[in-house]
């Protein structure tokens, strides 16, 4: 079988990241792979690094914000666009399954395996929440009968009941062990920290201002902020970087080993100020066997059992400064506790092995479905 990927994004982010871990279990399967990215970021050449031919996807550029009728005009132009590039890599490669990774390619991925009667498969990675958007993701994938791959329910819930539930499978992200090290013994929290790139999505500032609130109570304890900003957020780093000032708080660029980072930390504070879906820092936090204290939306509370496998907040910085306290102060022991049920999770839900098996097994499906003929294996695992 051969899949043709497509993605509409340069860099690296969550759902570049979980592409990356899937395409070599699409190879042990005997898959050929072909992916269709923008050229001019890592991500291309983490896709050549996995022996992965990347063919140049060119996307015309879209305003941010509120559409104007000019923007939509210039998106369906878009889809043209999209859709004749798509017909080139057919014509070259003949491609059995299209695998979507981003919802902006899926209208022309889907008019493509409309016509063309090529199953498709949507990994839905975040919800959509703006209404246009989510009208056009929910008639392409009922006009192409697109498989979907919901990364939580509270994805999966946004394309329902538009879109038949038959044909959306829940498969939880799954992430590789983060430990590195041997579990070290229980001892107090003293390092506290937030990753990720400093945008105000990402929730730096109601980190910093709740740790303003518990600071004077906890003098033992530091801060970390472990990310680079972006160059688009309006002065959010220096809002930031001001809010801190009187915080024993440090900074650190962003580093593509996150093993390290996490051993660094003794408590993982995630207070995105969206709502994510299955945050892949949560999991690989998990997996490493440290506590996470984070905001109780969107698909995190389907991750995370409050007090059990960590600890959940209200969305709110004062909700957020009171349970950091609360962790704080709660038992070494209590704490590991939660730390190790944490861990007994991420093997049991989030394990990479697992995961990968369930996506395959979805994709076998999808294909088989429309194209018997394309059986090469029999699935390795079923949740």
């Amino acid at each position: 079988m051969k899949i043709l990927c497509l993605d509409q994004v340069a860099q690296l982010g969550g759902g570049q990241l979980c592409l990356l871990d899937l395409i070599p279990a699409f190879q042990a399967n005997g898959w050929g792979i072909r992916a269709m990215a923008p050229s001019d970021g890592e991500y291309a050449g983490r896709l050549r690094a996995l022996g992965c031919e990347v063919a140049a996807l060119r996307l015309p550029p879209l305003s941010s914000g509120r559409k104007t009728f000019t923007d939509h005009f210039s998106y369906l132009a878009s889809v043209v666009q999209i859709t004749g590039q798509i017909r080139n890599q057919l014509r070259i490669w003949r491609p059995d399954l299209l695998y979507v990774n981003g919802p902006r390619v899926l209208p022309a991925a889907a008019r493509v395996a409309r016509q063309e009667r090529i199953p498709l498969i949507f990994h839905a990675h975040h919800r959509i929440s703006e209404g246009s958007a989510l009208r056009l993701v929910r008639s392409s994938l009922n006009a192409s009968r697109a498989s979907v791959i919901a990364c939580c329910s509270y994805v999966a819930a946004s394309l329902t009941p538009r879109v038949p539930e038959s044909r959306i499978r829940i498969i939880y992200n799954g992430v590789s062990e983060q430990r590195g090290l041997p579990l070290r013994a229980a001892s107090p929290i003293r390092r506290v920290g937030i990753i990720g790139r400093i945008d105000p999505e990402k929730g730096q500032l109601e980190f910093i201002r709740a740790a303003k609130m518990v600071a004077s109570r906890f003098p033992q304890v530091e801060f970390q902020v472990v990310g680079s900003p972006q160059l688009s957020t309006g002065g959010y780093f220096e809002r930031v970087l001001k809010e801190s000032e009187t915080l024993p708080v440090r900074f650190h660029r962003w580093q593509h080993d996150i093993s390290a980072v996490l051993r660094s930390l003794d408590l993982l504070v995630v207070s995105s100020a969206c709502a994510e879906a299955t945050p892949r820092v949560i999991l690989e936090a998990l997996s490493a066997g440290v506590p996470v204290l984070a905001f109780a939306v969107g698909g995190i509370p389907e991750i995370i059992d409050d007090n059990r496998t960590g600890f959940l907040s209200a969305p709110t910085t004062e909700a957020l400064a009171s349970r950091m306290a609360d962790v704080l102060e709660t038992d070494l022991g209590a704490v590991d506790l939660i730390s190790q049920r944490g861990r007994l999770a991420w093997q049991e839900r989030f394990h990479i092995d697992r995961w990968r098996a369930n996506v395959c097994d979805r994709v076998t499906r999808a294909a088989l479905a429309n194209r018997p003929e394309l059986a090469t294996s029999q699935p390795q695992m079923t949740i």
